[in-house]
């Protein structure tokens, strides 16, 4: 009866969500009639029907499942009940495989109702899907359409008959009328196919009054009509991962109603109230035509301007980003073309004005496709923007310089010469304005006004001021900039050097100028620690050291306080910050519009050495940064350094020319591009040095280079900028001096392709096969996508195949910028489905030049065993054993599970040891549950017994217990009272160890594995050192192989266990420099490699003064601490993650610096995931799993000042925490560090002082590196604690629980009496045949035969177990101290 009631509780359940099963099959023909179909029975006239009239006729339940066999189905039809999913033959099979026999539909579905599914049909003929109902009073949602194949069709392209419709267009006036707006809400368009052919070429997918998020994503459009349009939307409008294939080709070449080619995507009068995003991300184009006149492939249309039905857009944003555009043919006609052009986008200059367009990080074959006309996310002028805008910029020429074939005269352009400026002094940068022309310099200050304004604010004699000038250009014609000869300027201090300046405009248009700030003096020379922006205001002066001292708004942007100095980017929105060190230059690439904000996304962190990459066709050339670094620019996926020398200096290449080097690298793909010498006789015969470059667009929307050149003598310096165009426009003859036409875009010399191919890659896995034994069972598995140079776009995952509904595929989201990329296939099994096949595809626009026979397709299988009926019992655990001092008892539970049983369970125990045994219960119910057994031992040894489980019907289950009794008393609740000394190396004791150095190479760590401490030896040089020590006696047993440890401020730093692994760090100062974990498998192994990453938060500059470990090997996570985060890297199955997760501390809800700006801090995780963190200048910190303040030690409790360790564990039902703590008064000194040990049985807050060990601390020196551990571990009976104070010593304590059989009473028993007299260990009352020393932990030391005495001077102090054996055999054992 139970069963029963639980079946129809669970029936119930069901049938809520899911309504019942259909079946539509020509042959269900016969009233009564029982069908099977996969496995599932169908009644004819009941569940059963031969057509989709007569099932529609039965007015069916609500959230039912309908399948449909094979067969052609032509009727028209409307739905109109909702939570209908209709299941062709080939449901969840995409265009990628080979389809079973169709469910072919050659008629009209019109959808009514709301949460409707078509998975798995063909439409021919005039088979198409449409529905109308919707409306704004009256929406419909959740109607997908997906896996169907669209091929063969007679509908003539028209946008009131596309072959899937969900709303009508409204074109006319009410398009800017409430009621055209938000009639299908959240609806999907999915793995489909869609074919024209030479004859019909119908449009493919058309949206009406979409709102909410819809979806478009991973299909595949072939010629055709329009691919996809959406009119009148609202909402997201995620258009993503389709293929867009010769679109438009047969219209273009036979025009239908006078249009000719299609667009790929419309968007049309949209975005009328609330917020519009559109998405259109990772679809690839390719040999597709665009649509007559200008045939762009995306057309954005908000209206005629003026007309009634224009609708102006409101808070309207089109993403356009990780697509592939190539092998595009058509070009603008000839009224239009200015060289060859091709539109990939165009916009209304008037009535599109207001949308805001994303343009990054796309892939082209072409840099001539052109946008027209966008308004970027700077919110500033509508304008034309070529894909050159994203891709490489590089002139013709030779290996080594730049040529003249493409320029605009028959050498490098003048944009402006012999500027005079705010100052007399050389400029060190500028930028340019792209939308107006003007022009920004950075000059150090004139001698006399440096002197005042160094007076005015103070500033040290030795500091520069810096003069910024804007020359207002007054009138752009063609390649022509004027420039007014009034200029204006402003002076700031603390700007650092001047080196690098970029013009910014945020999102309201506001310009910011972005340079140096915070500077000091470094050298000699004014050296920025931060960059700052500040609003130029004409004669203003201003102040960038933070203290608001300034006459115009400044925002700081910190990185790594060396040398920061920026560019930005304005069209692709990256912000980049070059920072030098010793031999190094690193540059941080970060999300522009986040940094305007306040917020640091970092996207990348690029490290170039001085001497890469060297260029041999250059004389002298050494590789990067040869000559004198003068500037830098970030364009698009390109950095761009400026490096040279005036035609003065010794180094020039050429003597009376000066020497321009510019080094292109291609910072997402972590590669050089080309290095090459500026020679041009225009800048040669300047005789100046080059002091500024910069790439952005000129008027017509093509990327230029300017680059700045200063001369004139000292105290009348002179700006001379120069720009290079690829000029698609015109082109010159340099026989005859004139300019010619261009032509078209067919001269790929012309610098017309782009210089990406396709991406390369890996996958770890060919096939997949997953098993279940149980319904509620989910088995999965990971794919890793691997480049070792970038993923370039997230990858997709598509489930598909005829068992497609029993996987689920999550692809975890990766940055563009990732080296690799997951995708984690789950298995659902399905009731009465043993067996299931199915393929997953992951692709990627950019995973290859042909996306149908690159992707990467994986089988897949499965099997599900279904459920026995038969009866059966079954246990959790086959065998237990038991540990338990006489007199007490220990309990162990277990679980018992029955299937299918229809009586009791009954237990019993039997066998010689069942009398220490004893069970909770003797009877379960059918069901099972959970025994006790509880082993309580009266007799000392090893005593068996059997648990028999059993029930009719089923075969019984026999558990195995064995008990072990004990003499010793496990601990229950003794108070721990005091700590015994073991041994104890340190300055204030006066002992000493071999392993224990406090001069420049510190005993920096220690760990504990195995009764061995690992002692970590750090010295700034090579001689790095991880000692074993035995960690009971204190005597050092050998070394760890570190030959392989070679990089880092300290080779090795920090070290810990994790699991069976000793693993240790390196110490990094630097964010780019990596921080490296070492692991070894055994004492003699050589150390591999754990980790190796430069990917940590960016205020955690310095790491690997401590790390610490949670977990083990196979799972688990080794974790560090700086300022107010902890992050850790996972470990599984061995393989550590490169990138961190970040936690952030808080507090009542604000960021929590627990750390200080140090990374000596120590993480000490519980079993409940809450963590501690324990630093200097702390007392130690109580948080949860998310970083959420819980509580925190105090003075009462550590009384002084606090260390950086702590440790917390239990013996029986006591609870204790062991901190380190320094007992000198300040802060400062950091001296007489010791441990304390808490009884913390009362709550960590309310934890009473146990006691202090060493009560005076170990040693008096400062703890400059402020690392401090402590080590432990605990039995039943006792526990041991190391305590390690770099440059103040170690020392070991030990608590032993006193049992009736300890050793003194043994050692009565026989009457002997143990000494210990100048370090001999002497024996008297029994003439002893052999003498045994012992650790406490039952290290055998030595061994002494036929002697009463044993010379211990070798040994360390410390506590021992003397075992002695008499000439009957007779065996006692004392405790000593020596």
């Amino acid at each position: 009866m139970k069963k029963l009631i639980l079946t129809l509780i669970m029936l119930i359940g069901v049938y809520a969500v899911h309504g019942a099963n259909y079946l539509i099959d020509s042959n269900a023909k016969t009233a009564g009639d029982v069908i099977t179909h996969k496995g599932i029975s169908y009644v004819v006239g009941t569940s059963a029907f031969p057509d989709f009239e007569s099932f529609i006729n039965v007015s069916p339940k609500e959230n039912s499942f309908v399948y449909v066999a094979p067969g052609t189905y032509s009727a028209n039809i409307t739905i109109t009940t909702p939570g209908l999913t209709f299941l062709g033959n080939n449901a969840y099979s995409d265009w990628t495989i080979t389809r079973a026999a169709e469910s072919t539909i050659t008629g009209v579905i019109y959808i009514n109702a709301s949460s409707i599914v078509l998975n798995g049909f063909k439409f021919i003929g005039d088979g198409r899907i449409e529905s109308d109902y919707g409306t704004n009073s009256a929406p419909l949602s959740n109607i997908k359409i997906l896996y169907n194949y669209f091929v063969e069709s007679t509908i003539k392209r028209s946008t009131s008959t596309p072959l899937v419709e969900l709303g009508q267009v409204v074109a006319n006036s009410s398009a800017s009328s409430l009621t055209s707006q938000c009639r299908y809400k959240n609806c999907e368009v999915s793995h489909n196919y869609f074919a024209g052919d030479a004859t019909h070429y119908p449009n493919c997918i058309g949206f009406g009054g979409a709102f909410g998020s819809t979806l478009v994503e991973d299909n595949y459009f072939f010629d055709g009509g329009t691919s996809v349009y959406f009119a009148n939307a609202q909402g997201i409008l995620n258009i993503k991962n389709n293929v867009f294939k010769n679109v438009g080709k047969t219209t273009y070449s036979a025009p239908d109603g006078g249009n000719n080619g299609d667009f790929c995507i419309g968007l049309y009068r949209s975005a009328f109230a609330n917020s519009t995003t559109a998405n259109i991300i990772a679809n690839e184009f390719d040999n597709c035509y665009g649509q007559h006149s200008l045939y762009p492939l995306i057309r954005v249309y908000q209206g005629g301007e003026g007309s009634t039905n224009q609708v102006t857009p409101v808070n309207y944003s089109i993403n356009i980003n990780e697509n592939t555009f190539k092998n595009k043919t058509t070009r603008l006609p000839s009224e239009h073309n200015q060289g060859g052009e091709k539109l990939l986008l165009y916009n209304d200059k008037g009535t599109g004005a207001g949308i805001i367009f994303n343009l990054a990080d796309n892939h082209y074959d072409n840099r001539f496709y052109k946008f027209a006309w966008v308004t970027l996310q700077d919110g500033q002028g509508i304008r034309e923007m070529y894909a050159d805008q994203f891709t490489k910029f590089d002139l013709s020429g030779t290996n080594s310089t730049f040529g003249t074939s493409v320029l605009t005269g028959a050498d490098v352009a003048n944009h402006a010469t012999s500027v005079a400026l705010g100052a007399v002094t050389v400029i060190q940068s500028f930028d340019i304005d792209p939308l107006t022309g003007d022009m920004y310099f950075i000059q150090r200050m004139n001698t006399s006004r440096n002197t005042s304004y160094n007076s005015l604010y103070g500033f040290a004699s030795t500091h520069d001021g810096l003069t910024v000038t804007r020359v207002p250009c007054t009138a752009i014609s063609g390649y022509n900039y004027t420039y007014s000869s009034t200029v204006q300027s402003m002076e700031i201090g603390y700007g650092g050097h001047g080196t690098n300046m970029c013009m910014v405009r945020d999102k309201n248009g506001q310009v910011w100028l972005w340079s140096g700030g915070k500077a000091t003096l470094k050298d000699g020379d004014d050296t920025s620690t931060t960059t700052a922006r500040f609003m130029f205001k004409n004669g203003s002066d201003i102040n960038l050291d933070g203290t608001g001292n300034t006459d115009s708004a400044v925002e700081y942007f910190n990185v790594s306080g060396s040398n920061d100095y920026p560019a930005c980017d304005e069209i692709s929105r990256y912000l980049c910050v070059r920072t030098s060190g010793s031999g190094v230059n690193t540059y941080r690439i970060y999300d522009l519009d986040d940094a305007l904000d306040g917020t640091k996304t970092l996207l990348k962190t690029v490290v170039l050495n001085i001497g890469d990459y060297v260029n041999t066709s250059i004389s002298g050339d050494e590789g990067y940064n040869t000559w004198s670094f003068q500037s830098f620019d970030i364009h698009g996926d390109y950095l761009y350094m400026l490096e040279g020398v005036s035609e003065e200096n010794s180094t020039t290449i050429t003597s009376g020319d000066p020497t321009l080097v510019v080094t292109c690298y291609n910072w997402r793909s972590n590669q050089y591009c080309y290095r090459k010498r500026i020679n041009f006789g225009r800048i040669n015969n300047l005789f100046g040095e080059p002091e500024g470059m910069v790439i952005r667009p000129d008027q017509y929307g093509h990327a230029s280079l300017f680059i700045a050149v200063v001369n004139g003598p000292s105290g009348s310096r002179k700006a001379n900028v120069y720009k290079y165009v690829i000029d698609y426009h015109t082109s010159w003859d340099t026989t005859t001096a004139t300019a010619v036409e261009k032509g078209d875009d067919t001269n790929t010399a012309g610098h017309f392709k782009s210089d990406y191919t396709a991406m390369n890659y890996t996958c770890d896995t060919q096939s997949i096969s997953l098993s279940a034994t149980d319904i509620t069972e989910s088995p999965s598995h990971k794919v890793t996508i691997t480049n070792g140079e970038y993923i370039y776009g997230q990858w997709y995952g598509t489930i598909s195949g005829p068992d497609g509904d029993a996987f689920s595929v999550n692809v975890a989201s990766n940055n563009p910028f990732s080296t690799t990329a997951t995708a984690t296939v789950t298995f659902l099994p399905k009731e009465g489905r043993e067996s299931y096949n199915a393929s997953l595809r992951l692709h990627s626009p950019l995973a290859s030049s042909n996306v149908e026979s690159n992707d990467i397709v994986i089988p897949l299988t499965a099997s599900y065993i279904l459920p026995s009926t038969d009866p059966l019992l079954s246990t959790n655990k086959l065998t237990v054993s038991f540990k338990a001092g006489l007199g007490t008892s220990i309990t162990e539970s277990i679980a018992i599970t029955g299937q299918n049983l229809t009586d009791y369970i009954s237990l019993r125990l039997e066998g010689d040891g069942s009398d220490m045994f004893s069970i909770s219960n003797e009877l379960l119910d059918i069901a099972g549950g959970e025994v006790t057994i509880t082993f309580s031992p009266t007799a000392p040894g090893t005593h068996d017994a059997t648990l028999i489980a059993a029930s009719e019907g089923a075969d019984d289950v026999i558990i195995s217990l064995t008990g072990v009794a004990v003499e010793d008393v496990l601990v229950q609740n003794e108070n721990v009272t005091h700590l015994d000394q073991v041994w104890n190396y340190s300055e204030i004791s006066g002992n000493s160890a071999n392993w224990i150095t406090n001069g420049t190479q510190v005993t920096q760590d220690m760990a504990l594995k195995d009764g061995k401490l690992y002692v970590v030896h750090r010295t700034a040089n090579s001689d790095n050192k991880i000692l074993i020590v035995d960690a009971y006696s204190g005597q050092k047993l050998s070394e760890l192989n570190t030959e392989a440890c070679n990089s880092g401020i300290y080779y090795l730093s920090a070290i810990e266990v994790l699991g069976d692994k000793v693993i240790a760090c390196n110490l990094q100062t630097s964010i780019s420099s990596p921080l490296i974990i070492y692991m070894w498998d055994d004492d003699q192994s050589e150390p591999v490699k754990l980790l190796e990453t430069t990917e940590r938060p960016e205020d955690a500059a310095r790491i690997g003064d401590a790390l610490s470990v949670s977990g083990d090997i196979a799972n688990g996570k080794i974790w560090f601490s700086y300022g107010s985060n902890v992050f850790y890297y996972a470990v599984t199955n061995g393989v550590c993650a490169t990138t961190p997760v970040v936690i952030p501390l808080t507090k009542d809800g604000a960021s929590h610096n627990v750390a200080n700006g140090v990374s000596s801090s120590n993480v000490t995780v519980e079993d409940d995931g809450s963590f501690w963190v324990s630093s200097k200048d702390n007392y130690a910190v109580h948080y949860n799993a998310d970083g959420s303040y819980i509580e925190a030690l105090s003075d009462s409790q550590l009384t002084n000042v606090a260390g950086t360790d702590t440790k917390l564990f239990t013996l029986g039902a006591k609870k204790y925490i062991a901190a380190t703590n320094y007992l000198n008064q300040t802060n400062t000194s950091l001296s007489e560090g010791a441990l304390r040990l808490l009884d913390a049985t009362e709550g960590n807050t309310s934890a009473t002082i146990v006691g202090t060990y060493p009560s005076a601390g170990l040693g008096t020196t400062r703890n400059t590196s402020y690392r401090n551990t402590i080590c432990g571990e605990v039995t039943n009976t006792n526990f041991n604690l190391w305590v390690l104070v770099p440059l103040q010593g170690a020392a070991h304590y030990t608590f032993q629980h006193s049992t009736p059989t300890g050793v003194d009473q043994v050692a009565s028993d026989y009457d002997v009496l143990v000494s210990v007299i100048d370090r001999y260990i002497k024996i008297a009352g029994v003439e002893a045949v052999a003498i045994d020393l012992y650790s406490l932990m039952g290290i055998h030391l030595l061994n002494s035969q036929q002697t009463n005495e044993v010379d211990a001077s070798n040994l360390c102090r410390g506590a021992y177990i003397v075992a002695i054996t008499d000439s009957k055999g007779n065996v006692s054992t004392h405790k000593i101290i020596l």
